[in-house]
């Protein structure tokens, strides 16, 4: 049976693909690090019918980022390539080199936060309608609209560049008539097809999901066939009840659009029942060539379309379903009736034809998600293409190759004692990882490998550089080197081998050797131009071919030469760059090494290097394969998410942190070894290389003949024991070491990570003083302390009178291996301890930081906290999310121009890195808005040195703002509406505008900024490096976002990490990364079109008119847009079932029980009936059906319309069994919905100050009130949760007014207060109450303040609004209309003609009803952004604050795994 595009779920669910990830591009044009990927077709393929699917996530709106590009030249005839032409999206091809044929769409893709869906379908055989030679689909749509004077057909049976022998595909990329790269792509891509010769519709790649509603990714299978399974589709048709005069059934199925079948009587029908035909979001196509056609199609039963069009092709329904039948019908004094053909998926139904589906000979699919190597095809076709720039593919978790060689804590991060589990362990001879010394750790690894001595020569160790554990060395290209002796096991002879690093050039040579094995002159490394470099002896050396990609400058290179069965192949960053065939020279017995540069030659590497192995007699690699990375290109970031959160797992191992002034104590006569064997040992890790710090220590300081102390020395430990001392260097500090003294009888033996680095004989008395006190963390001394370690311990354990039996040992010599540290915590037996000799065991915790199994209890003095970064933890689901949308640094929080803006921000790095230029600060918010309950976590790495900022004025920092405020020059940084930590430790808590000192201590490169709320307890804290470095109140409870700021002065940037990548540190407890599946609430709306709907019809005069809304509404709200009639209001509370009373939102008159416009309009469980009838002239009367009007009606459901009060479509018989009877008012009647947040209540009033029940689970954040009878002409009354107390807004052009309409007061959970006036509650009045709260996924209430650009605000909702009201508040200039932008009217981007609830004004006006125009607002999926400068929405005078009210089309929390679409 075929398989074809639709729904192939359990349940009549369609199969939702999971994407692990996506692919960063880090492109533009400024700091561009020109990524992209490459493939040259070797074969001609279809060039005339082909299809390219891909999903995208913009990061920026720069000038023209290339997405595809296909030719030598953008001149080059029939050359094809995509992009973003700024905002809007181009498809271009030339002609012969000359005639442009450019597909430039109106709409603008200016939305950032959500994905696109592209498709596009090419197919130059056919012949009409000529534009659907070309078809372009965005996230299920056909675009249909587009600007471009070049927009023409392109010529029938064109041959493009695309599937062409020799031609090369770029992807990410735009090339200019030179054919030089001009612009690259910035932001995410996944899942990338090619079909060679099949032009698909997009149900092939994606389904709208009936969940959500939202469309969502689904995986292309190559198997079965289209809609074209070799069915008779003819045989199927009915023609029985129809007088045919033209054509028969078979025109229908020929492939032919000249060809048809026409009908004067009756209908046609098609049944289609027995045969699997699915279609997608386009559903079934016809195609009618007749112009003035009137011919009606009907599809499954269902809505009766009319033809009413030119010729082409229009959809009859169906879609997203099953096709069982079609109708085509006979339409009196339509003249001619007619069908041509259909179309299912972009696929034309055709008689006795099998299509199958098949990715054809140039096809290709690019998952781009992490688990095959960047660039690999996974189609079957080994259509591969060539990544360039690109880097360390994946976190650690999910690479195949280039893991670390040592144990990694926090995704590689950070280094711990011993070393990783090797594959092909037995096969290494050489494993240098290069972090703090230059130590060979392979017989760590393979017992059978000798530990090679290597002798520096002028390298140096740098603990900022590195891909893993924070530490490699640094090599300056002038005589820098590393030598390793000469081995039996360094020679090669003529067997298989490996050898591989990882490299950061800062600048690339002529050729650069980064291994040298001297003993058969055999260099591996590389050219000026990055290519592989690869020279074997040169008798019968062969030659290089070069295949893919190259090394590049300034970012980490994974590189590998292997050589299997005679053939040499060479790896960059996991995929094939070079081979060389029959490479069978013998590289002799035994040879020497050299790291760096040649042993004779002037050939030095300029850079740092990393993680040196050498495997003899295996090809480690015999394919392509995903390396390792702590900054991986592939991201969690995808179109797909996961359908449950995306917290990190639990850890439950632990330390202790030192703060800058911290240290602990604990006094026992246990604690005294005497002339005894003893045990002292810890994990320690401080926070550079340089410095005096203490670990332990026990006694005051005076290092006398009884003292035991373990210290950090700049880069190594210095040991004190009973008079002895042993200094060692050469070692990360910045890393966890695991460090221990032991003596056995008079012998002492210093171990770091296991090694005998040092012995020394002693049998003095080991005590503690004084009176038997020891301190970790610090020197304890009568002054209070020194020598901070201002870092972490963890499994401090001492034994006295024993040594666990894993650590004894006889050995004397110096560099052997003893022991294995525990990669486990330590216990009272674990390592063969004696539990009765184990005195102290502390520093495991991470809840408690004095927790310990002793004698004596531990106290603490100054900053000293329990954390759960500890030597331990491997999960890297502790410190990174899973798959769903991230916060980044949000490009679209641009505040403007001068004196709101600053212009020097550049944010680079798939929004994750901010810098500055000149003297200004680059602010912006995070695109994700903290949620008012959780605890949350990021990071910042402080890119920059320290000398550069000297100065409180100078200086980067991370924290909170509220949501509201813009990020205008320094304002944010010094006024009361920021919560931040800057990278000189200057900081400033919210509700001051006075930066203080609060870490004291300058921030150097590398440094680590982390910054955990928790908005439940309304707590902060900043850390360092891990240690924290302030903590308080946040003391706000407005909303709050992320917040990053640079200065421009301090020569420094940040880049951020919300959970996207591993943190570097594990977040505290319960604390999670920021991401859309984490700040999804508990209870989301998901399909708010349940209880929100727009709906749009253009009149007929029919009488009665059913309009359909999708529900049974309770309150409806109608315009026109083309006519200026008032706006009208009614609600399932007003009159009866089959006549509902109108209100005037322009106007205050009371409600209208008798409409000039005959019978009023009736509720029933689909929508509304449209009322009308005629005058005695004739004319047909409606305001809701008029012929040659068009109408939009906004409807919610509230609580429904079975009785007089009504809770959840539960009637009940009085106010109080509904619940409604808590205020000194009861209504006199109810609709509450409780889980949509919406109420309507009708009451009498009363003087005097009332309150009246609402009904809902929490206070109303939006109220609309009006006077329906006994009072006449009162305004309308609105309450907005942002306003001041006792400020109410009408629906006028006034700004908010100071009167006590709700009696200077708020709602709370269960009333609504009312002053004494007659607008909210006289004594002779009746009125209409419509109150709604904030409900995540379906409605908002906020404010903003102005910035008077036309790049203005972006205010973030947590959905895709459907409709968005904007109101001033206070407006210095003229007055303004109430705002009403609606998704369903203008679905694309910019929306330019808003209605106002204020005035009967049609469309394209200004609010003020004089000035016709447009002005600009992008609704976007997370919220929506200002794009004007006027004074509806965005004046930009000082005070100018506008509030919003907005419900929506989808939300944007991560449901069921789908999230909502750009737009």
């Amino acid at each position: 049976m075929a398989l074809r595009a639709g729904f192939h779920g359990t349940v009549g669910q369609p199969s939702a693909q999971v994407i692990d990830g996506s692919l960063k591009f880090a492109g533009g044009t400024t700091g561009s690090s020109n990524q992209y990927l490459e493939h040259t077709f070797s074969s001609n393929g279809n060039r005339k019918t082909f299809t390219l699917s891909f999903w995208l996530k913009r990061s920026d709106v720069e000038a023209y980022p290339g997405i595809f590009f296909c030719g030598s030249s953008s001149v080059d005839p029939n050359n094809l390539h995509m992009y973003f032409n700024g905002d809007t999206l181009l498809l271009y091809s030339l002609k012969d080199g000359s005639n442009v044929r450019s597909y430039n769409t109106t709409q603008q893709f200016r939305d950032l936060s959500g994905w696109y869906h592209i498709v596009v379908a090419v197919d130059s055989t056919i012949s009409s309608p000529a534009l659907d030679r070309f078809k372009v689909y965005v996230n299920g749509d056909r675009v249909t609209e587009f600007s471009s004077s070049n927009h023409n057909a392109v010529d029938e049976n064109t041959d493009f560049t695309i599937n062409q022998s020799g031609k090369k595909l770029e992807i990410g990329l735009l090339r200019n008539s030179g054919g030089v790269l001009s612009y690259t792509y910035n932001g995410n891509m996944s899942q990338w097809y090619s079909i060679d010769g099949l032009a698909l519709g997009p149900g092939y790649f994606g389904f709208t999901d009936p969940l959500t509603g939202t469309w969502r990714p689904k995986k292309f299978r190559a198997e079965g066939t289209t809609v074209n399974d070799g069915t008779q589709w003819s045989s199927l048709v009915d023609v029985s009840n129809a007088t045919v005069n033209n054509g028969s059934a078979a025109n229908l199925f020929d492939g032919d659009t000249t060809t048809k079948i026409n009908i004067t009587a009756g209908y046609i029908e098609i049944d289609l029942s027995s045969r699997d035909v699915q279609a997608g979001p386009e559903g079934i196509e016809v195609y009618n060539n007749e112009g003035g056609a009137y011919t009606s199609y009907q599809v499954n039963g269902g809505e009766v379309i009319n033809w009413q069009a030119s010729a082409g092709w229009m959809s009859m329904g169906g879609a997203n379903s099953k096709i069982n039948t079609i109708r085509i019908n006979y339409l009196s004094g339509g003249g001619v009736n007619a069908a041509f053909a259909f179309r299912v998926n972009g696929v034309i139904m055709v008689d006795s034809t099998t299509t199958n589906l098949d990715f054809g000979t140039n096809g290709f699919y690019l998952p781009m998600d992490g688990n095959s190597p960047i660039g690999q095809d996974k189609s079957g076709k080994g259509n591969d293409f060539t990544p360039v720039n690109f880097g360390g593919s994946n976190s650690i978790d999910k690479a195949s190759g280039a893991l670390p060689i040592l144990n990694t804590v926090n995704g590689g991060n950070h280094a711990v004692a011993g070393v990783r589990t090797d594959a092909n362990a037995s096969n290494l001879v050489l494993a240098l990882p290069l972090v703090g010394r230059a130590n060979d750790v392979s017989n760590q690894i393979n017992s059978g490998s000798t530990t090679k001595s290597i002798t520096v020569n002028n390298a140096v160790t740098n603990s900022t550089f590195s891909n893993f554990y924070g530490g490699s060395y640094y090599f300056d290209g002038s005589g820098d080197s590393l030598s390793v002796a000469s081995s039996s096991d360094l020679g090669m002879g003529t067997g298989d081998f490996t050898v591989e690093a990882w490299v950061y050039p800062t600048s690339l040579a002529s050729s650069d050797f980064i291994v040298c094995l001297s003993g058969s002159d055999s260099v591996f490394g590389y050219n000026s131009d990055g290519t592989l470099n690869i020279q074997l002896p040169s008798s019968g050396a062969p030659s290089l071919t070069q295949k893919g990609p190259v090394i590049v400058a300034n970012k980490w290179n994974h590189f590998a030469v292997v050589r299997e069965s005679g053939n040499l192949r060479g790896y960059v960053d996991g995929v094939l760059a070079a081979t060389v065939d029959s490479a069978t020279t013998d590289m002799g017995s035994s040879g020497t090494a050299t790291i760096g540069d040649h042993p004779s030659l002037s050939r030095e590497v300029t850079g740092y290097i990393q993680d040196v192995r050498i495997y003899k007699g295996v090809a480690k690699y015999t394919d392509s394969f995903v390396p390792a990375s702590t900054n991986p290109d592939i991201l969690p970031d995808t179109p797909s998410g996961v359908s449950g959160s995306s917290k990190l797992t639990k850890i439950t191992d632990g330390a202790v942190a030192f703060g800058s002034t911290g240290y602990m104590t604990t006094t026992s006569s246990d604690y005294n070894p005497g002339t005894g064997d003893f045990a002292i040992e810890g994990y320690f890790r401080f926070p550079n290389n340089s410095g005096t710090r203490r670990a332990f220590i026990n006694d005051t300081g005076t290092f006398g003949n009884n003292s035991l102390v373990i210290r950090q020395y700049n880069t190594g430990f210095e040991f004190y024991c009973g008079g002895t001392s042993f200094s060692d260097s050469g070692f990360n500090m910045a890393q966890w070491n695991h460090a221990m003294i032991t003596r056995s009888g008079s012998t002492v033996r210093i171990f770091v990570n296991g090694e005998l680095r040092a012995t020394r004989t002693t049998s003095q008395s080991i005590s503690c003083e004084p009176s038997n006190q020891m301190t970790i963390g610090g020197l304890y001394d009568s002054g209070g302390g020194s020598e901070y370690m201002q870092g972490h311990a963890s499994n401090l354990r001492l034994t006295v009178g024993s040594i666990p039996t894993d650590y004894q040992t006889s050995s004397t010599t110096v560099g052997e291996m003893i022991f294995t540290p525990s990669s486990e915590p330590l216990t009272s037996t674990s390592q063969g301890a004696n539990s009765s000799h184990v005195k102290l065991l502390c520093c495991q915790s991470n809840t408690s930081a004095t927790a310990a199994v002793s004698s004596a209890s531990l106290s603490t003095n100054n900053t000293v906290t329990a954390t759960n970064f500890n030597p331990f933890n491997t999960d890297i689901n502790t410190v990174r999310g899973q798959e769903t949308g991230y916060c980044t640094i949000n490009p679209l929080d641009n505040p403007g121009e001068a004196p709101y803006g600053n212009q020097g921000a550049t944010i680079l790095n798939g929004n994750l890195e901010i810098s500055a230029t000149g003297g200004s600060y680059a602010m912006r918010k995070g695109t994700l808005a903290v949620p008012s309950s959780g605890k949350f976590y990021y990071e910042a790495t402080v890119n920059g040195s320290a000398a550069s900022r000297s100065s409180s004025s100078q200086t980067s920092g991370i924290g909170l703002i509220k949501s509201n405020v813009i990020t205008d020059g320094n304002a944010p940084i010094t006024d009361n509406h920021t919560l931040w930590l800057g990278d000189n430790g200057y900081g400033k808590p919210f509700g001051s505008a006075t930066r203080v000192d609060w870490f004291g201590a300058t921030i150097d490169q590398g440094d680590i900024l982390s910054f955990a709320c928790d908005m439940d307890a309304n707590t902060f804290e900043f850390k360092v490096n891990g240690i924290s470095a302030q903590s308080g109140n946040i003391n706000t409870t407005e909303p709050v976002h992320p917040f990053v700021f640079s200065s421009g002065t301090s020569n420094t940037n940040l880049t951020l990490n919300f959970g996207q990548k591993p943190f570097k540190f594990p977040p505290p407890d319960g604390f999670q990364p920021l991401n859309a599946a984490n700040v999804r609430p508990e209870t989301v709306i998901a399909r708010p079109d349940q209880y929100f709907n727009i709906t749009e019809w253009s009149g007929n005069n029919a009488d009665p008119r059913q309009i359909d809304l999708g529900m049974a509404p309770d309150l409806i709200w109608v315009k026109t847009r083309n006519q200026t009639n008032w706006h009208w209001l009614s609600d399932s509370l007003r009159g009866t079932a089959d006549k509902r009373y109108k209100l005037y939102s322009n106007d205050t008159t009371v409600e209208d029980t008798a409409p000039i416009y005959g019978q009023a309009d009736s509720f029933n469980d689909f929508g509304f009936v449209a009322g009308g009838g005629t005058n005695d002239a004739g004319e047909h009367l409606s305001d809701s059906n008029k012929s040659g009007t068009n109408y939009v009606c906004w409807s919610w459901k509230a609580g429904g319309s079975k009785g007089t009060f009504n809770i959840d479509d539960v009637a009940y018989p009085s106010a109080a069994a509904a619940g409604l009877d808590g205020g000194s008012l009861d209504p006199s009647g109810a609709s509450v919905g409780t889980k949509q947040g919406f109420s309507i209540l009708k009451y009498s009033g009363a003087s005097g100050a009332k309150s009246i029940s609402h009904g809902l689970s929490q206070a109303p954040t939006f109220i609309i009130v009006k006077c329906i009878s006994g009072v006449s002409s009162q305004n309308w009354t609105i309450y907005h949760k942002d306003l001041p107390t006792g400020d109410y807004l009408k629906f006028t052009t006034d700004d908010k007014t100071d009167y006590p309409m709700f009696n200077d007061s708020t709602p709370n959970s269960s009333t609504i207060p009312l002053g004494n006036d007659d607008q909210v509650s006289g004594s002779s009045g009746t009125y209409i109450l419509y109150a709604w709260h904030d409900v995540p996924g379906l409605q908002k209430f906020g404010i903003y303040n102005s910035n008077g650009s036309t790049d203005g605000n972006f205010v973030e909702l947590g959905f895709r609004p459907a409709i968005l009201w904007i109101k001033s508040v206070v407006h210095e200039a003229d007055t303004t209309s109430w705002c009403i932008f609606t998704d369903e009217t203008y679905p694309n981007n910019p929306f330019q003609k808003p209605l106002y609830a204020n005035r009967n004004i049609n469309e394209g006006y200004r609010g003020n009803g004089t000035n016709e125009g447009t002005f600009d607002i992008d609704l976007l999926s997370n919220g929506f952004k200002l794009r004007t400068n006027v004074g509806e929405v965005n004046e930009g005078g000082a005070n100018d604050t506008y509030v919003y009210c907005a419900w929506a089309k989808a939300p944007a929390s991560n449901l069921y795994g789908g999230q909502s679409n750009a737009r």
